[in-house]
């Protein structure tokens, strides 16, 4: 009886690790400028992804090249950039937490 217990146990915790570890694939990538930080959009989490923010300033000069306006948004699967956006004239997002919410679960769901 406690030999089938620690199997069950073992196949439901493989089972959230599996659903965890899929779901840590997505990163949210906001960038801005220390000058322009006031227009930061004010994010701390979305389900699915890990958020993570830069200074362009503190980037590599080839990073820097691929970033037109500030701030963006990029978000990478595996590593791979899927989706940017950039404010462009206004140095304004204009994108929700809904939005972003709605492209992890595209990103998530999509096979590459």
């Amino acid at each position: 009886m406690i030999n089938i217990m620690s199997k069950y146990i073992f196949f439901i915790l493989l089972h959230l690790w599996s659903d965890f570890a899929q779901a840590q694939d997505i990163t949210i990538l906001q960038v801005n400028a220390g000058w322009n930080q006031h227009n930061d959009l004010k994010i701390k989490s979305v389900k699915g992804a890990k958020v993570q923010y830069a200074l362009l300033e503190e980037q590599s000069a080839n990073f820097k090249k691929g970033i037109k306006s500030v701030p963006a948004i990029l978000i990478y699967k595996d590593q791979t950039l899927v989706w940017k956006k950039e404010a462009g004239l206004t140095l304004k997002l204009n994108i929700t937490k809904s939005d972003l919410d709605s492209l992890v679960k595209v990103y998530s769901n999509d096979k590459f």
